[in-house]
């Protein structure tokens, strides 16, 4: 939403800007598949909204292409697999493991002398790194995060401190309504202090990326998403 404050009163933000063009060049593109015919092409063409202008020789846009950031939400959002998309993935992960094994028993088969230990490591080079984000914990590792920090919340934090700690619980009154910034994978008390391991949603992660980078890798963004951030804080003694 628009700066509400200072010089930049009413102007939107940098990130929406961002996203603004981001849209505009999806919802521009024009992709003409191999061997199409001249009248596909020109078809193609105008139902992106342009035409070939022979007389001038150039490509004209027939609409104006107004975007709201409400349309570039849209736009930009990711696309949700459809469950027949996942039943494909899932039939394509099991075909792959089952084609790895049947390698890495006939590279097994034929040299004994390499043995499985390379064998295996011959095999990993041959197949791509899979990612998996794991983007929950469990409902009990949750309660027992958050009573680790009830232990200690009511002592005397100084308040920047104790908001940065409940933005990371995602508490009442530090995120917007309806955001959730941050996955707790771990918390605990080591001497005097408080040890929280987090990692960035999927949401946060482009946020964050968007604003230091101006648009990040899909490779970034798992990072963020896996990568544990640890924040440690000085738990203040009591009075």
């Amino acid at each position: 939403m628009p700066y509400k404050s200072g010089t930049l009163k009413g102007q939107l933000t940098t990130a929406e800007i961002r996203k603004l063009v981001r849209a505009h060049n999806k919802l521009s593109k024009i992709t003409i598949p191999p061997k199409s015919s001249r009248d596909e092409i020109l078809t193609i063409i105008s139902k992106a909204g342009f035409r070939v202008n022979h007389e001038k020789q150039l490509l004209e846009q027939l609409k104006n292409m107004d975007i709201s950031v409400e349309k570039a939400k849209v736009v930009t959002k990711p696309v949700k697999k459809t469950e027949e998309q996942k039943q494909q993935a899932k039939a394509k992960k099991e075909a792959k493991v089952k084609e790895q094994k049947t390698k890495e028993a006939e590279l097994i088969k034929k040299g004994a002398v390499i043995g499985k230990l390379v064998a295996k490591k011959q095999m990993a080079k041959e197949q791509k790194k899979v990612v998996k984000v794991d983007k929950e914990v469990n409902v009990g590792d949750t309660e027992k995060f958050k009573k680790v920090w009830d232990s200690v919340k009511d002592l005397n934090w100084k308040q920047n401190v104790r908001t940065q700690i409940n933005k990371l619980f995602n508490a009442e009154g530090t995120v917007p309504t309806g955001k959730k910034y941050h996955i707790i994978k771990d918390v605990q008390i080591k001497g005097n202090k408080l040890i929280i391991k987090h990692v960035f949603t999927r949401e946060r992660a482009e946020e964050v990326l968007e604003r230091d980078k101006g648009e990040g890798s899909e490779e970034e963004v798992v990072k963020l998403m896996t990568k544990p951030t640890t924040g440690t804080f000085t738990i203040p003694k009591e009075k």
